[in-house]
C-alpha cells in the first residue's frame, strides 16, 4: 500500500479547508481528530460507512507518522516567532 501523504503548509489550517473544499466530492470517508486549545480536550469527526472503516483510516494514520518519523520525514510545525 502506498502512502499518498500532503503536507499543507504554511497557514495549515486555512490551506486545509481550502483542501477539503476542493476536494469535497472525492472524499468518502473520513476521520480528523484535533487537540481544543481553549480547554485541552480532544475531538473527533468522522463520517464513516462502518466502525471497521474509521478503525482502518484510524490504523493507516499511525502506520503514515510512523513511516514519516522513521524516514526523517515528519515535519512538525516551526515554533512561533518571538515579536
Amino acid at each position: 500500500m502506498e502512502n499518498n501523504v500532503k503536507r499543507i503548509y504554511p497557514e495549515a489550517k486555512t490551506a486545509l479547508i481550502k483542501w477539503i473544499e476542493d476536494n469535497f466530492n472525492d472524499i468518502d470517508n473520513y476521520l480528523f481528530i484535533c487537540n481544543v486549545k481553549s480547554d485541552g480536550s480532544t475531538m473527533t469527526v468522522y463520517d464513516c460507512d462502518t466502525f471497521m472503516s474509521a478503525a482502518a483510516l484510524a490504523a493507516i494514520q499511525e502506520h503514515t507518522l510512523h513511516t514519516l518519523a522513521e524516514n526523517d520525514d515528519f515535519i512538525c510545525r516551526p515554533e512561533p516567532e518571538e515579536h
